[in-house]
């Protein structure tokens, strides 16, 4: 594998001044928002890079669980500032809906799927378990906020529903139905083409190192499968353990949420 030198990662910075350059162009005051977007990604990722370095090596079932559990927060806390919600009520039902999606799929593709052993290797619970955050970071998101905008836009409607004779739960459903789809169509769309017009990061990875293209294609295959059931799994609760914190006793949309 060729490998990307410093010097390389500095030259690709060079790269940027062409969206700078289109940026004062159309006027667009976004190019002080780049560069600090982008030296906030990289010194990031190098630094957590350094972090898996010690943790791969290391390779301890409780550093890795830790780091499991850290990534698994700071996801909760990411989607719920996202989707605009309180932390400090919808985080504990947050943490169980993602922690349930998440490491039921994660597991199941670790043990059934790929049967490794020893279950907590880093190289896979890790890069694996971000992956699948991530998505399911992506969806929730797209639901939660879909979700909550919607019946605040269109309380009147969900009123109506309730004066008819629906009960809270009932007159969410329709709200509940749109942010799913909403949620979920993405990936979808996403699915149907890659391989054809793009190919997916871990793919394109494992090729760049020198894998077999046929097993870099059965690993992308799973991740994709794994991610779109746990992406749909935590949305569903996600949103089912939300509506709990999110009416009150009367089935009223709570205004501080």
């Amino acid at each position: 594998m060729t490998e990307l030198s410093w010097l390389g990662m500095g030259l690709i910075y060079i790269i940027l001044i062409i969206p700078i350059i289109l940026n004062r162009i159309l006027g667009l005051k976004i190019s002080r928002n780049l560069l600090q977007t982008v030296i906030h990604m990289s010194l990031q990722l190098i630094l957590i890079g350094y972090y898996l370095e010690v943790l791969f090596r290391l390779n301890n079932v409780w550093l890795n669980i830790g780091w499991l559990l850290v990534m698994m927060l700071i996801a909760n806390i990411t989607t719920l500032k996202r989707a605009h919600l309180g932390i400090a009520r919808m985080l504990p039902g947050q943490f169980i809906a993602i922690g349930i999606s998440f490491l039921t799929v994660l597991f199941y593709f670790l043990l059934v799927a790929l049967r490794l052993s020893p279950w907590y290797d880093a190289a896979y619970l890790v890069t694996i378990g971000g992956m699948l955050l991530g998505g399911i970071m992506r969806g929730n998101v797209v639901a939660l906020e879909r979700f909550y905008s919607a019946l605040q836009q269109r309380n009147r409607e969900f009123m109506a529903m309730q004066l008819l004779g629906a009960t809270p739960k009932e007159a969410c459903k329709p709200f509940f139905v749109e942010s799913m789809q909403a949620a979920l169509m993405p990936h979808l769309a996403n699915m149907a083409t890659v391989g054809i017009v793009s190919l997916p990061g871990m793919m394109t990875g494992q090729m760049i190192s020198g894998g077999s293209p046929l097993i870099a294609i059965r690993y992308q295959v799973a991740i994709m499968v794994t991610m779109f059931v746990a992406m749909e799994l935590s949305s569903f609760l996600s949103i089912k353990f939300s509506i709990r914190k999110a009416f009150d006793e009367r089935g009223n949309l709570k205004t501080d949420l």
